[in-house]
């Protein structure tokens, strides 16, 4: 068992290594892509590998499925992480795996608490999200797995099988994952363009109606209308968008740290408050070397990186007050 484990993490590692000597090489930003994607590929199926014979039963997320599914004419789909929904009442049990794996989590120095914010884990460059929800979805975790694993189908990822979302829930999916990150981030843009392109209408009515089921309908409706062809289909289905802050900022491209404000104004108490600050702010090491490539170059590097990370949120913070301000207003 130890000897396969090892030969699965070797295997990442190599592909990773490969794709430092292609971009050193001056390869082309395609094949770079899919260097990286195949190297993702092959941490996937050695986590889900790990959960499978550990009794943790999952379901593999984007990624693969959408590159399969949306991207027919051989454009690239680049994706540099792993997101894998589990139950709810296996997300600890992941948790022990993963990290017997060698990952780490990515804020895991502010306490355990932070666990039920934002399941990021880091292993050098390989990077999985655990999730167990979706974002934008109103419904307990345990009704959603509930509903969600009964609409999966198998792909083979790397050479192994494993479940994905079937193609109801991959077209719900795309629309949530627009509505989350909004039209300032070009892959969920693209991909939710390609899905609308692609399926017809009575494809995405029973998508609508999959989100209804989750409590997911308004941020549904909201990524949808992103575009004007989503518009028109959800005028059609008469489903209602979400008018929260958040939503009103995707829809308006507001700069991330606008999303991070709507966020401490929702924590509750100066001690949580304080606590969010500190975990935005200075995010672990791990965290830091991973998306900061300065800061891999010893504590010099390292300190250097958060003094970057700073400045740059900085330099964001009045416009992204304005839009935040202007998102309340909106709201109420």
């Amino acid at each position: 068992m130890v000897s396969l484990k090892g030969r699965r993490y070797s295997r990442s590692v190599g592909v990773s290594a490969h794709q430092s000597k292609l971009h050193r090489s001056g390869a082309s930003k395609g094949v770079q892509e899919t260097a990286r994607s195949l190297a993702v590929d092959l941490v996937t199926a050695e986590v889900v590998s790990a959960f499978r014979e550990r009794g943790v039963p999952s379901i593999l997320l984007k990624g693969p499925s959408i590159a399969i599914w949306l991207y027919r004419d051989g454009a690239p789909r680049p994706y540099g992480d792993s997101d894998l929904l589990v139950p709810p009442a296996q997300a600890a049990h992941a948790q022990q795996v993963l990290l017997s794996l060698g990952f780490r989590y990515g804020y895991e120095s502010l306490g355990p608490g932070v666990l039920a914010d934002d399941l990021f884990w880091i292993r050098g460059r390989d990077t999985v999200d655990l999730h167990s929800t979706l974002h934008g979805v109103r419904a307990d975790p345990e009704r959603v797995w509930r509903v969600l694993s009964e609409h999966t189908e198998v792909q083979k990822v790397a050479g192994q099988g494993m479940n994905v979302l079937d193609p109801t829930a991959r077209a719900m999916h795309v629309a949530l994952h627009a509505a989350h990150h909004g039209r300032r981030e070009a892959v969920p843009m693209t991909d939710l363009a390609r899905a609308l392109e692609l399926l017809p209408f009575a494809a995405w009515a029973q998508a609508g109606e999959l989100a209804t089921e989750i409590d997911a309908g308004a941020a549904f409706a909201t990524g949808l209308s992103l575009l004007p062809a989503g518009q028109a289909i959800v005028e059609r289905l008469g489903m209602e968008q979400d008018g929260s802050v958040n939503a009103l900022l995707s829809a308006h491209t507001a700069p991330t740290v606008a999303f991070t404000l709507e966020e401490l104004r929702k924590t509750a108490g100066p001690a949580a408050k304080a606590r969010f600050v500190v975990r935005k702010a200075f995010p672990t090491r791990t965290y830091m070397r991973v998306y900061w490539p300065i800061a891999r170059r010893g504590s010099a590097g390292l300190v250097v990186a958060y003094c970057q990370r700073i400045v740059h949120k900085m330099g964001k913070l009045l416009p992204a007050i304005i839009a935040w301000r202007r998102a309340r207003r909106a709201s109420r």
